[in-house]
């Protein structure tokens, strides 16, 4: 197992997709998948196949990968670079590989993202998620003045820059944090196109209208809260 590379995969609910999306990953890194709460057999089936399981009952995508982080924090030989990566089958594995491959580079953007919109399958998004992606990188766009066009979850950075972001949201505000308070900091992110396929199973999230503008406000509280903050 290489060591050096860890997986964080917060997952609920996901037991069509979770064995199919670990047996896809193209490096034998340590695999970390945060049960969050989960009510079908996802925790079972991601242990079978080899990941790390661990366990935090309260929902939120936030919550799981605040364990996940907490979890790598107090091993014995941290990773030095950290992946999140999304259980339910939609980001393709194999776009790891492109992200390792330039975070190995030199000159490498201190955070890379994987970008899904120009390797969009069918039916992969909803039509309100595409819009609300593009308003939210445009907002940023305009706050912060960093180029950005998509709030994708497959993303990869050191370990210690993870630690320095000192992320705390612990829910739908997670994805817009990280990369406000990366940029706040000094940090560059960049981007690469990967592909994003239909899901398997009902999305958290998008699956619904109610709870996706839940989200789009949350988000967009965050956007604001940290462009004031000093």
């Amino acid at each position: 197992m290489n060591t050096s590379v860890a997986i964080i995969m917060p997952a609920l609910n996901e037991e069509l997709a979770i064995e199919k999306t670990l047996l896809e990953i193209p490096l034998d890194a340590r695999i970390v998948v945060i049960d969050n709460g989960s009510t079908d057999n996802t925790a079972e089936i991601a242990r079978k196949n080899g990941a790390i399981v661990l366990h935090e009952p309260r929902r939120g995508y936030g919550y799981a990968c605040l364990a996940g982080i907490n979890y790598l924090r107090k091993l014995q030989e941290p990773p030095n670079i950290v992946i999140f990566l999304d259980a339910d089958g939609a980001d393709d594995p194999q776009g790891i590989k492109r992200l390792l491959k330039i975070k190995t580079s030199s000159n490498s953007p201190d955070i890379i993202m994987g970008s899904r919109l120009g390797q969009l399958d069918a039916g992969a998004m909803t039509s309100h998620s595409i819009i609300a992606n593009k308003f939210f990188t445009r907002l940023i766009r305009i706050i912060y003045h960093v180029k950005l066009f998509d709030m994708g979850p497959l993303r990869i950075m050191d370990f210690k820059t993870l630690l320095d972001i000192n992320m705390r949201d612990t829910g739908y505000g997670w994805t817009s944090e990280m990369i406000v308070k990366a940029i706040r900091k000094g940090y560059t992110i960049g981007e690469i196109p990967v592909p994003y396929r239909v899901r398997l199973g009902e999305s958290k999230i998008s699956g619904s209208v109610l709870v996706s503008l839940r989200a789009m406000i949350w988000i967009i509280i965050h956007i604001f809260r940290h462009s004031v903050r000093r």
